[in-house]
C-alpha cells in the first residue's frame, strides 16, 4: 500500500510531495489533472516538481484521472511494472545514476539482485 501525499526530503531539503509514494521500491505516482496543472505557472511548476524527483533517482508515474477510471488494468499493470523495477535495482552501486546513493534518506530499503539488502558489490554497507 502507498503512502498518500508524504513530503519527501534529501537530508534536509524538500523535494516533492507526490501523491502516491512506494518507499520500499522508490516509485511515485502523480495524479494530474487539467484543474490543478492547466495554468502556465501550475504546469511549470509539476513538471519542476517532477525532474526533481526523476534526477534523484525516483521512477515518476503520470496519470490524468480519467485514464485511472477508464483504463484501470492498464494503470495498475503500470503500477505494478514499476514496482517491480523499482524493487530490484540497488540505490547503492547501479543500475542507477551517481546520486541515487543519497535516496537512502527518502526511506528506500536498499536491495540488490539477491534480494538481501543490497548487490554483491556493495553489501554489507561500509
Amino acid at each position: 500500500m502507498p503512502m498518500f501525499n508524504p513530503r519527501l526530503f534529501v537530508g534536509r531539503d524538500f523535494l516533492a510531495a507526490p501523491d502516491c509514494w512506494w518507499p520500499d521500491a522508490g516509485v511515485a505516482a502523480e495524479v494530474n489533472s487539467r484543474e490543478w496543472h492547466l495554468s502556465p505557472r501550475d504546469w511549470e511548476n509539476t513538471l519542476a516538481r517532477q525532474a526533481r524527483m526523476a534526477a534523484a533517482g525516483i521512477i515518476v508515474l503520470h496519470f490524468p484521472p480519467s485514464r485511472i477510471y477508464t483504463e484501470r488494468k492498464e494503470v495498475i499493470a503500470e503500477i505494478r511494472s514499476a514496482l517491480a523495477a523499482g524493487r530490484t535495482r540497488c540505490l547503492r552501486c547501479g543500475p542507477c545514476r551517481p546520486g541515487d546513493r543519497r535516496l537512502v534518506a527518502l526511506g528506500y530499503r536498499v536491495r540488490g539482485p539477491c534480494g538481501a539488502g543490497g548487490c554483491p558489490r556493495c553489501w554489507p554497507p561500509p
